[in-house]
Formats: structure tokens, sequence, C-alpha cells
């Protein structure tokens, strides 16, 4: 995408949007923005220093049909779905865009094994909110509180919203990164694969 608007790319600027992009996320769950203003301002801001002649839709808009045309899996997922996909009900939950969600999904081939795929801007409500996971619970009729649990990497969305659910949470944090928070999960992997140890 920078390239299509003429910006190189460096670390810094890397950098610079990782941080704006994570700030408009963490607004959006705590419901002070809509989905819409991270679409908006997410790359205009990153790149206010350099001269583009896109807005910030049309921006976001080159970005995701990037990555779903070229989607990338986490480490070790598609080796753990192979185990689990089987044994487990499986479901997505995420605050994503739907269209860009569904063509990833489709696009690494996993999209099939989900027996719901849940997406924010579908619900009307996003995680943490307790309103999208009652909604994810009715699209899983059979799915029991006391043995479902929900990984993710956002300790605001995902760990927030499972423990405010009542569900087993595990905080999927690859890099690391210290939980300065006051957001507890039940567990804490850095390998996709140390779910196992957890479900079995």
């Amino acid at each position: 995408m920078l390239n299509d608007v003429g910006i190189p790319y460096g670390d810094a600027l890397k950098e610079k949007y990782l941080t704006i992009n994570h700030q408009l996320w963490h607004d959006h769950e705590a419901g002070h923005i809509p989905k819409e203003t991270i679409m908006e301002r997410r790359f205009a801001r990153s790149f206010e220093d350099y001269e583009v002649n896109m807005s910030g839709y049309e921006m976001d808009d080159k970005f995701r049909q990037h990555v779903e045309n070229h989607p990338i899996l986490m480490p070790n997922a598609k080796e753990l779905l192979a185990k689990i996909t089987d044994k487990y009900t499986l479901a997505i939950v995420t605050n994503g865009i739907s269209r860009t969600q569904h063509k990833r999904l489709h696009n690494v081939g996993i999209h099939d094994i989900f027996e719901a795929i849940v997406i924010s801007s579908d619900v009307g409500a996003t995680k943490p909110s307790p309103v999208f996971f009652d909604y994810t619970f009715k699209q899983l009729p059979h799915a029991d509180k006391t043995t479902t649990l929900i990984i993710g990497d956002s300790l605001s969305a995902d760990i927030q919203g499972g423990n405010r659910a009542g569900i087993t949470t595990v905080w999927y944090n690859p890099k690391q990164i210290e939980n300065t928070s006051n957001i507890i999960p039940d567990y804490e992997i850095t390998d996709l694969m140390e779910l196992l140890s957890i479900v079995e």
C-alpha cells in the first residue's frame, strides 16, 4: 500500500502506525468512537507528515484489500487447528471488518471449520461488551460456559470480555508484553501449541 501513496517504508513509520492503530481500537472497544473512525483516521494520522492524494478511507480500503488477498496466520495456527478441530466446537469472535474477516478466513482455507463466525459489525456491539458475548452464545446453543474458553491477544477486548462473560480466558502474548492492567487472564501463552496443555 505504501507504494500506492508514494511513502517509503521505515521502522519509525511502522511504530507510529501501530501506536495510533492500537489507541483507536482501544477507544472503539471502550465505546468512545465508532469503527468508521478507525478506518478514517489510522492511516490519515500515520501519514500526516507526507503529501498523500488519498483520503483516510481510501487508504484503509487499500490496506484491507491487501490483508484480504495476502492473509497471514499466526505461527502454529494450522497445526493447532489440525489437532483440535474434530474434538471441540470452534468459533471466531472478532471486532474486525466483516468483509475483510470472511475473505481472510476463506483465503487461508479455514473458514468452514468454525461453527460460528461472530463479527462485531454484524452484531452491533463490540468486545468486551456483554451484548457481544450474549449474541455469541446464542449462535452456539450447545455451548456450556463452564467448559468454554476464549483465546485472544487483546486484554481489553478478549480477556476483559471473557472475564465478564464468566468463561475461561487465555491471553495469547507472543511478544511477552508486560501486563500492567488490572485485567487478569486465567492463562497466558506465548505459543499457540501451549493451548493443548490447557484443553486436553
